[in-house]
């Protein structure tokens, strides 16, 4: 399920990428499409594949005819509420009126809302085990459910890495902030 998530989130990213940086923005949706049927049916056929059939995707999506270097693109943050900014009908707009003027609308990922959630657990997680006494912090739930957050953490941040590393030869990807410990540390300084 988190492999969904994180490529999903990525394959996005790429869509709004080439609307902006393609050539031929129309053609570029026309072959993007395609290319999302194929990662698709792969998907449903063998989860084990997706790694490579990624790499032939990133492959494929480069040698799309680009205008404009991604980098080279003003870029919008679109983020707020997690069930209107993942929802085409409600961003798809405003990233269509973003590229249309070389503005790359990069929408906040899925992932992103995830780790809040999982931040906002470790942060629990950590409050009630430090009212345990210390003598039985070592044997209570909490503490086994920590030690699970942490295996979990890994595991997300390891996938995510792995499809990000091979999606950055695409030139497509636009950064934003992933770090939740550091985002949420951010907003202790606002007042």
């Amino acid at each position: 399920m988190w492999w969904g998530f994180i490529i999903g989130d990525y394959m996005k990213d790429l869509e709004t990428s080439l609307k902006t940086c393609a050539a031929d923005p129309i053609k570029a949706m026309i072959d993007y499409d395609k290319i999302w049927h194929r990662m698709i049916s792969v998907a449903e056929q063998d989860v084990t594949k997706i790694l490579p059939v990624l790499k032939e995707i990133s492959s494929d999506i480069s040698n799309i005819h680009l205008k404009e270097k991604m980098d080279k693109c003003p870029k919008v943050l679109i983020v707020g509420e997690i069930y209107v900014r993942r929802d085409d009908f409600a961003v798809d707009e405003l990233i269509q009126h973003f590229s249309r003027r070389g503005i790359i609308g990069k929408v906040s990922s899925v992932a992103e809302w995830i780790y809040y959630c999982d931040f906002i657990r470790q942060c629990e997680l950590k409050k009630k085990l430090h009212l345990i006494p210390w003598y039985r912090r070592i044997f209570a739930k909490e503490f086994m459910d920590l030690i699970n957050w942490n295996f979990e953490h890994a595991y997300k941040h390891n996938v995510e890495k792995n499809v990000s590393e091979i999606l950055a030869s695409t030139g497509l990807i636009p950064d934003s902030p992933h770090n939740m410990q550091e985002i949420m540390n951010n907003t202790k300084n606002i007042l």
